[in-house]
């Protein structure tokens, strides 16, 4: 009767368990090891926080599929962020801006794990500098090359 006490009983795993079973999920994944994002991940009571920035929608999703499924994990916080999230904030943001309204389409923006280029006609320097500055004002973004031509 004790023995089937003690099988009923779930062993409790320290968040440090949960947290290296849970990195070795989401780095056994061949997207993960293909990309090599940039990917942050803590434990504090069993809920998994993750951030960072993934490559694609696809390996946003997959990776908080592998969180979720990690023994131990009772929630997953969800602060990632993928190039396409990326790219279309940045575009967002520029074509509210009066100053490039005109031009927005024809303004590329191409991002790769948060490194974003920006690329594309402009009216002068101080704009491409100022469509420079949106652009590290969102959210994942790691650093910005202007190859923006004014």
């Amino acid at each position: 009767m004790a023995a089937d006490n003690l099988m009923e009983q779930e062993i409790e795993l320290t968040d440090q368990d949960i947290y290296q079973t849970l990195m070795d999920n989401i780095e056994s994944m061949n997207e993960v090891r293909e990309t090599h994002p940039l990917l942050i991940a803590q434990v504090q009571h069993g809920v998994a926080t993750l951030s960072g920035t993934v490559a694609s929608s696809v390996t946003h999703y997959m990776v908080l599929r592998a969180a979720r499924e990690s023994p131990g994990v009772k929630r997953v916080v969800d602060q990632l962020t993928d190039d396409q999230a990326i790219c279309i904030a940045i575009a967002t943001e520029l074509a509210s801006q009066p100053t490039f309204r005109a031009l927005s389409t024809q303004i590329r923006v191409a991002s790769y794990l948060g490194s974003v280029i920006l690329s594309g006609p402009l009216l002068s320097p101080a704009d491409a500098d100022h469509a420079v500055m949106i652009s590290q004002g969102v959210t994942g973004v790691r650093e910005v090359t202007n190859r923006l031509i004014g």
